[in-house]
């Protein structure tokens, strides 16, 4: 819009000009084409068109501007009264033209890098075919505009490649947003199944429990005694069982709730959980060395899940 406005102000100086400074008679109809291009585009504007529209509109008017330095340039180049000054005049216009076209093209570049060849090509005919008084002249607009075409049609494969980079940037955020959802619901499941998994064998294993206690209750004293060793193994496995579910219900959870910190004896710790972890049948077969460790602050329940993991490893997958 700022051309437009800019053009037609400027077209009351330059018609000034060519009366009074360069003598030159009969250009109002071309300095009028410029009124013309820039009122179109205004127009275009002032009845809200379109976007597209709009677009070709201001191409529309751009090739206008050009359309009118060509014209008012070939009726000098032409002519036989017309003197060097005003040839020279009309060509540094007609340059300054197509710089402020290629520079302020934006969208329009698609149809206006044609625009700037077919002038220099219009430019070449009338060097080989109308005979110019000063060939130089026509031929320098002519390499301007094939400038102003290579230049132009850089510009819009730089923009088209743009435009590829930020769509397949906008791809990639939509898959990485579309992945990053899906997982947030597949952990939404697993906590679910995690909690329900759990929940469900607590029932059991308070079951187990109680009818183990029932079967140590009534066997007989002799019996009993015997099977004592037994019966604190069993009640051991059911109480660890206890411990884990209730680890994964803790598992389940993170995230969701603060973790409690306690200071945490790591040599103890460790001690306790490979007795734990160590089959009984293992005794000699596998050695345990405990280099010093610290005391840390940690959540209990899930540093004993890092040591169960890690030495249940250990011992089931060592020689």
């Amino acid at each position: 819009m700022y051309t437009a406005v800019v053009a037609l102000l400027v077209v009351p100086v330059f018609y000034y000009l060519d009366r009074t400074e360069l003598g030159i008679e009969g250009s109002l109809p071309w300095r009028m084409v410029v009124v013309a291009g820039a009122a179109l585009y205004l127009l275009a504007r002032l009845f809200r068109a379109n976007p597209l529209a709009i677009l070709h509109f201001y191409a529309a008017s751009l090739s206008l501007y050009l359309l009118s330095m060509t014209g008012l340039a070939t009726k000098l180049y032409l002519a036989e009264n017309s003197d060097y000054e005003q040839q020279f005049a009309v060509t540094v216009g007609t340059i300054m033209t197509w710089i402020v076209i290629t520079l302020t093209a934006q969208g329009a570049r698609p149809y206006l890098k044609w625009v700037s060849l077919a002038f220099s090509l219009y430019y070449l005919g009338m060097v080989l075919f109308m005979d110019p008084a000063n060939v130089g002249y026509p031929v320098t607009l002519m390499v301007i505009g094939l400038f102003s075409f290579l230049l132009l049609r850089n510009q819009e494969r730089q923009e088209r490649e743009k435009a590829y980079y930020l769509y397949e940037l906008e791809t990639r955020e939509q898959f990485i947003t579309r992945q990053r959802e899906e997982l947030e619901e597949a952990n939404a499941n697993l906590v679910g199944f995690n909690y329900a998994i759990t929940h469900d064998l607590k029932g059991p294993l308070r079951r187990a429990q109680s009818f183990a206690q029932l079967v140590e209750r009534r066997l007989p004293l002799e019996e009993r005694a015997e099977l004592l060793e037994f019966f604190e193994h069993i009640n051991t496995n059911l109480h660890k069982i206890s411990e884990i579910i209730d680890g994964l219900l803790l598992l389940s959870q993170i995230g969701k709730s603060a973790m409690k910190y306690e200071l945490i004896d790591l040599n103890a710790a460790a001690k306790d959980i490979w007795e734990e972890v160590l089959p009984p049948d293992s005794e000699g077969k596998v050695e345990f060395v405990l280099h010093p460790l610290h005391t840390v602050e940690a959540d209990p329940g899930l540093m004993w899940h890092v040591f169960n993991n890690f030495f249940g490893n250990a011992v089931k997958y060592s020689k």
